[in-house]
């Protein structure tokens, strides 16, 4: 055998495995996501859904920080907000933020929780008619 048949061999190798990749690398595209094996189960994690929550993330650490930023520069400049005829320092604005960016942390890692399962599907029952049926219902 001559190193020219052993070189045709190997790319003849190489390219059914490069078609076998290709075609598996379709499959998942068609499924929206990449497959990780677990220890018992495979489940499919939409990029979309990760993006989005990291931007959630994001926006809630810019959140708290910003309430931090507040905080702060409003105890060192002793900022005061007039409010309904009292006079309201700046710090309790600023806390306020923070505490809001809590809870907001808190709800988005909820709602990671519940959109990384794999039983979770989008579906337009969930919006169908809860607040219009309060306004139509008959009684």
């Amino acid at each position: 055998m001559t190193m020219e048949s052993k070189f045709y061999k190997l790319d003849s190798i190489f390219l059914s495995l490069k078609v076998q990749i290709l075609s598996k690398l379709k499959k998942y595209r068609k499924k929206g996501g990449i497959k990780l094996k677990n220890q018992s189960a495979v489940t499919v994690i939409n990029k979309h859904k990760v993006i989005i929550i990291n931007l959630l993330y994001i926006a809630t650490l810019i959140i708290i920080f910003l309430g931090i930023f507040f905080s702060l520069f409003s105890l060192v400049n002793h900022i005061n907000f007039k409010v309904l005829n009292s006079s309201i320092p700046g710090v309790v604005f600023g806390f306020l933020v923070v505490y809001l960016g809590i809870r907001y942390y808190l709800s988005v890692t909820k709602l990671k929780e519940e959109l990384l399962k794999t039983s979770s599907n989008f579906s337009w029952r969930n919006f169908k008619g809860k607040k219009f049926n309060k306004f139509f219902s008959q009684k």
